[in-house]
Order: structure tokens, then sequence, then C-alpha cells
């Protein structure tokens, strides 16, 4: 039910999200949002929308709107508003702020219904291709421990950039290197503390390699890879050049993706490794050997 606690809530939500952490990737959105002419309209019109959505949806309402602003200004550079977005052709990195915000207002009620249609139907999904120096070190650890081959499945893999980890290497400054592949270069990720596990090695190649997702997206789409995009901070241009390249490797490689729901595609998957593999699983958080989790 629609409250006044209801709309201070979601309006506390959207205003931590963009706060300064370490960088102001959220700078933008977060001048937007506070340069509202009548912001108390605002926030009653977000909460009677995000009133309709699913817990799910609702968690994530602000990723999702402001993702869908992003990617409406990226479709069409004649919106005033687009010559305040770094990621499109019309930015104006000289532009006066100043009437940001009323600019911001004027298009999300001209464009509210474009705007609520992608929150309720798009998913925040997987865009960070520097995630696969993480993953990396996991892989060796298990690989160090199971002379079995690995079976990976990329449960939740969006467009495809998590089963990539094969055709990289990645290196940590100062603690090591682990190689799989280096089709497509270096990635490199620094490290903060003393790490548990190994940070050196090599990677076997792995025997089976598959995402899942419910709703996979494709390189092939020009609304899917806007909608990725869309999904990157404003100022984030290293992440957008990542993503860029990400999805030029995702193109050439042509991974392997089942649309569907985990419990209805993992078993008949299962069919098509032995028990001879080491299965693992990202984001479902299982590393499974010999049939135990």
């Amino acid at each position: 039910m629609l409250t006044a606690q209801t709309a201070e809530r979601l309006k506390t939500k959207f205003l931590e999200w963009v706060e300064p952490r370490g960088s102001d990737r959220y700078g933008l959105y977060r001048h937007l949002l506070n340069g509202l002419p009548n912001s108390e309209a605002f926030w009653k019109e977000i909460a009677a929308k995000a009133d309709i959505l699913d817990e799910h949806r609702l968690q994530v309402v602000h990723y999702l709107f402001m993702g869908a602003v992003q990617y409406l200004v990226l479709g069409d550079s004649r919106e005033p508003l687009a010559a305040y977005f770094p990621a499109t052709s019309a930015f104006d990195p000289n532009l006066n702020r100043a009437n940001a915000g009323i600019v911001f207002c004027e298009f999300i009620q001209r464009r509210k219904d474009e705007i609520w249609n992608i929150v309720q139907t798009r998913e925040v999904q997987i865009n960070k291709l520097g995630r696969l120096a993480l993953f990396a070190p996991l892989f060796l650890e298990i690989a160090n421990r199971s002379a079995k081959p690995l079976a990976f499945v990329d449960v939740g893999c969006s467009v495809g950039l998590g089963l990539l980890w094969p055709q990289y290497s990645f290196h940590y400054p100062g603690h090591g290197k682990i190689i799989a592949g280096e089709i497509f270069g270096e990635l490199t990720c620094p490290i903060k503390g003393a790490p548990s596990i190994s940070l050196n090695g090599k990677l076997p190649e792995p025997s089976f390699l598959c995402g899942i997702d419910h709703t996979p997206l494709s390189v092939a789409s020009e609304e899917d890879v806007r909608w990725l995009f869309a999904l990157t901070a404003p100022h984030d241009e290293d992440g957008r050049n990542n993503l860029r390249t990400g999805l030029e490797a995702v193109a050439i490689v042509k991974p392997r993706i089942e649309q569907g729901c985990v419990l209805d595609v993992l078993p008949w998957l299962e069919q098509e490794w032995t028990d001879d593999n080491t299965l693992v699983g990202r984001r479902i958080r299982c590393a499974c050997r010999a049939g135990v989790t």
C-alpha cells in the first residue's frame, strides 16, 4: 500500500545508491535526483509505480529506473537530457548542470510509460568483464584439489561474459598470474590484503562449458547491447570500454547458452558430463565433486 513512508524509503534507496564510494561514477544520477524541481511529487509517483512491482524488481528498482532512463537517451541523442550523459554522442562536458534537474523531470514525465515498461520487463544483468578475475582463483583452487576435469555452468549468465574465462590470463600485481588462455589478452585485478589461496598457476581447459539464463541477452540484438551499456554508471568509461571488449569476444567465441529455469535446464545438462567431471557452478554458489555438494 502506498504511504509517505514508502516514498521516503524509496528516496533513501535511490540517494544512498548514488553516494560516492571511492569514486563518483554515479555523480550524474545524484545531480539529476537532487535537482528535481518538485521532488516530493516525483518520489510519490515512484512509490505508486513501484507498488505494483514484485519483490525482486522492487529490490533493484533504482538500477532499473535509472538504467531505463539511460537506455532511452542512448537510443535518441536528440533528447535534451542526452547532452548530460557521457555515453551518448550528444554529450557536452561543458554543459551547465544548473537546469539538469528540470530537463530530467520533463523527460521522465514525457516518457514515463516507456520507462516503467522497461522497469517491468528488463532485468539487472551481468555486464562486468572484470569479474572474470575474481572467478579464476576459485577455479584454480578447485582444479588443484581435484584431478578431474572441470565442468563449468554459469547460472544467470546474461550475455555470456562469465563464459569467457578460458580465453584470458589474469594478473594480480605483486601476487602472481593465473593463465587460462590468452586469446583476448590479460585482465588485471588489484589485490588488497593477503590472499588465502594461490594466485599463481594455469587453469585446465574445461571439459564442459555452458550458461543458463531465464532471459539471456544477445550480442546480435541492438536493444540488448544498449541495455547492458545502460546499466553502466554514467561516469564509468573504463567499465564501458571493458564491456565493449567483452561483447566483441562473445561475438567471436559464441559461448553456449541455454534459456530457461536452472531447475529445469540443469538436470538435462547433467547428462552431458560424467562422474569424471568436477562441476563448478557460478552464482548458485556450489562446487560439486562426485555428486556431493
